[in-house]
């Protein structure tokens, strides 16, 4: 995900110095840097799904929650799922 930021920094540096001259001038560009930060976190989730979830949803002996976890006790979790119920 670093790497998306980094290839932005050096797109924004090309299009502020061209080696083009007058053929392709030089122009400052604009950067919206929520919409990189929102594609970075979106190839995060992708990547956690591909590497993590993924692997674990096709583990039957894995069952996979949803949700917000709480400590029962010292052995014992509590689960509140985002479909509702626990």
């Amino acid at each position: 995900p670093s790497k998306i930021m980094i290839r932005a920094a050096h797109i924004a540096h090309l299009r502020r110095e061209s080696p083009f001259d007058g053929g392709m001038p030089p122009t400052p560009p604009t950067i919206l840097r929520e919409r990189l930060l929102a594609q970075q976190q979106a190839r995060v989730e992708e990547l956690r799904h591909a590497k993590y979830e993924g692997i674990l949803d096709g583990n039957s002996a894995i069952t996979v929650l949803h949700g917000e976890a709480r400590f029962k006790d010292d052995q014992s979790l509590i689960v509140s799922l985002n479909e509702g119920g626990e």
